[in-house]
């Protein structure tokens, strides 16, 4: 192996060192499959040589699993040896304490690794520009609870372009945002379960936001407010939105076991919904088990022994 001098070469194109290359290669070859205790003991033997980007560079190029860390602090502060490192892994950068504030090298990191975000200035990761940068350049979900509080002061539309697709990370903004209806709703939007339970207890208790989120999925009005949960027109309303609703909230006992209307607007919305109807009810009323056998005939298996000789239950059944 023979290492070209570009590895060891500044943005000026002067040589970074006299060492020989083929110095470099045995160095490199030494440290090869040593173990933790083993390198640190040869730093310390051999603390000239780390201090040395024309080495540290084509280690962090040759030499898997390099422990990063025990290298010399010093050497992190170079540009070069922090390209080298963020080329491999983007939260090489958290070992430098200056270059955690150069915009170029963090965005480089970032893109290589988005949980480097985390290890940057606090100045950079308030600053519109670069944030602005970082959520357009990173895949999956951003790392919203280390952005600066302050900066979603002066940017709700960088929040609302986040919480339009991640509302499920609500609960990461400061409160204030949380509080901010406009931009709950816009989260319950993307992820209705998530986003309800995280908006702020005061507004548990809005009824326009209650309302909106039901229309996005019913099973929101298990987190409101409990005098919510007891109310006839919200609970239609939950279980006209998702037939699951009824199977997880309301048969079980609840004040609307056994309303009819309830039950019907579930029917109606899922006949899968039959099997958790109440055994009293199913026995008094025929038309809820037409409903089911309408929607899957396989719900003839809930039907009561009673009915399975009936005209209209045998008429749904045939037709299912």
């Amino acid at each position: 192996m023979h290492f070209k001098q570009s590895y060891f070469m500044d943005s000026s194109n002067n040589a970074m060192s006299s060492w020989e290359d083929k110095h470099i290669y045995e160095v490199i070859n030494t440290i090869k499959g040593m173990n933790v205790g083993e390198f640190r003991a040869y730093i310390d033997k051999h603390l000239t040589v780390f201090k040395d980007p024309a080495y540290v560079i084509p280690m962090i190029k040759e030499v898997p699993g390099l422990w990063f860390e025990f290298l010399p602090h010093d050497v992190f502060n170079n540009r070069e040896v922090m390209k080298a490192g963020i080329k491999k892994n983007g939260t090489f950068i958290r070992f430098s304490d200056t270059l955690i504030d150069d915009e170029a090298l963090a965005i480089k990191a970032v893109s290589k690794t988005p949980h480097a975000f985390c290890h940057l200035s606090l100045r950079l990761r308030g600053e519109h520009s670069f944030v602005d940068q970082y959520l357009h350049t990173i895949k999956g979900e951003p790392l919203i609870d280390k952005v600066a509080p302050q900066y979603w002061k002066n940017h709700l539309g960088v929040a609302k372009r986040v919480l339009s697709k991640y509302g499920g990370l609500l609960i990461d903004f400061p409160h204030y945002i949380r509080k901010n209806v406009e931009l709950c709703k816009v989260s319950i939007n993307s992820e209705p379960l998530k986003a309800y339970q995280q908006i702020d207890e005061s507004l548990k208790g809005n009824e326009d936001l209650l309302h909106y989120a039901i229309s996005k999925d019913g099973g929101t009005l298990g987190f409101a407010d409990s005098k919510f949960q007891s109310d006839k027109s919200y609970v239609l309303e939950a279980v006209s939105s998702v037939g699951y609703y009824f199977q997880n909230k309301v048969h079980s006992g609840t004040t609307f076991s056994k309303d009819l209307d309830v039950i019907r607007t579930a029917l109606l919305k899922s006949g899968y919904n039959y099997e958790s109807v109440d055994e009293d009810v199913k026995k008094e009323n025929i038309d809820f088990a037409v409903i089911a056998l309408e929607c899957n005939g396989r719900n003839f298996a809930f039907v009561p022994e009673r009915h399975h000789d009936n005209p209209k239950v045998l008429a749904a059944l045939f037709f299912s």
